[in-house]
């Protein structure tokens, strides 16, 4: 970590590579200070008397601590855990809703009674619903899988529970059509 001092020689040394090869001026006028456009030893003396011994208001960052970037993960894994719960409820519900061949309106209707939240928080509307199958949020991964399948069951079990219906009903509807024909 770069004492005061050091880092003031940082500042003098930055503004003689944009122009101020000498030395930098004693002042400059307000704005330029105020806004950084300009070096002045005035606004070193002015950083300093604030107490800003890190001299954030002339353009340093403050040194990062080395936990911050842990204690962020855990803050950030612990909230994801429950918003996958959420999520696995969610997509159980409008699969639910789906085979039994509600309108995708009214999927979006009873996930607003039922309380259920969207992904941007706002109540489901029927954009909302339909997109929320296709969104990344709600992976593959979370369809549940049984192990000792053939290659052709496992292909499928991949395969969203909603699609793999759709699917299948479509095969029949053509089997049976197929049968007519014949």
């Amino acid at each position: 970590m770069a004492t005061t001092k050091e880092l003031l020689g940082q500042y003098r040394t930055k503004w003689a590579a944009m122009g101020y090869p000498e030395d930098i001026p004693e002042e400059v006028p307000e704005e330029l200070m105020r806004r950084g456009l300009a070096p002045s030893y005035k606004a070193a003396a002015l950083a300093l008397l604030n107490n800003d011994m890190r001299l954030t208001s002339l353009g340093f960052q403050p040194p990062r601590s080395k936990w911050y970037d842990a204690i962020k993960r855990v803050e950030i894994e612990e909230r994801a855990k429950p918003m996958a719960e959420t999520n696995k409820q969610v997509s159980r519900r409008i699969d639910e809703l789906r085979m039994k061949g509600v309108a995708w309106a009214e999927v979006a209707k009873t996930l607003n009674e039922e309380g259920l939240p969207s992904l941007s928080g706002k109540p489901w509307s029927h954009f909302m619903a339909v997109n929320y199958n296709r969104a990344p949020a709600r992976p593959a991964a979370l369809v549940e899988q049984k192990p000792n399948k053939t290659a052709s069951e496992h292909k499928l079990a991949i395969l969203e529970g909603r699609l793999f219906e759709e699917i299948r009903r479509n095969i029949e509807l053509e089997t049976r059509l197929a049968s007519f024909k014949t």
